[in-house]
């Protein structure tokens, strides 16, 4: 098996903030968002928290994010298929337990990058593993979603699109 990456190509850093920056102009709420690399599957994926799982479920953000892909356009190198909508609830299983107290929540396309390398976070995400932060948004500070917005703009920018 291949090693872990000890740091984010230039690129995938790239591709992650604007990323980012993209579900932030939709209005998609995005309480943690981040680069995880597994060793196990050799594969990276673009992990983004949202409360929207939990209120209208994967079909439905799913739908409209292909949209906003389609209309938008993803980084080079990336697929719809790298972009994985986890629950807020699964962020400690994902992003790790010693992570829970840390925040990254700096706007714009010159926010800080938090890495983590060769941390065993336990059986679900990335056992010694690498993880590249741009979001991470404390309990207290996250905010209830506005569903509408999302779905609107998604809608607009596909009707632009088409």
């Amino acid at each position: 098996m291949a090693a872990v990456p000890k740091a984010l190509e230039p690129d995938r850093e790239a591709a992650g903030r604007m990323i980012l920056q993209m579900l932030d102009d939709v209005g998609l709420e995005v309480y943690a968002a981040a680069w995880v690399f597994s060793r196990d599957t050799q594969r990276w994926r673009y992990v983004v928290s949202t409360p929207l799982l939990r209120l209208k479920g994967p079909g439905w953000i799913y739908e409209r994010l292909l949209k906003v892909f389609v209309a938008k356009g993803l980084p080079a190198g990336v697929t719809p298929l790298d972009v994985f909508i986890i629950d807020p609830e699964m962020e400690m299983g994902v992003l790790g337990a010693s992570l829970m107290g840390i925040e990254n929540n700096a706007p714009g396309l010159d926010m800080p990058l938090m890495a983590i390398t060769d941390a065993d976070f336990g059986p679900f995400a990335v056992p010694y593993g690498f993880i590249a932060i741009y979001r991470r948004i404390m309990q207290e500070k996250r905010r209830a979603p506005d569903v509408m917005r999302f779905a609107d703009r998604a809608r607009k920018l596909s009707a632009q699109h088409a």
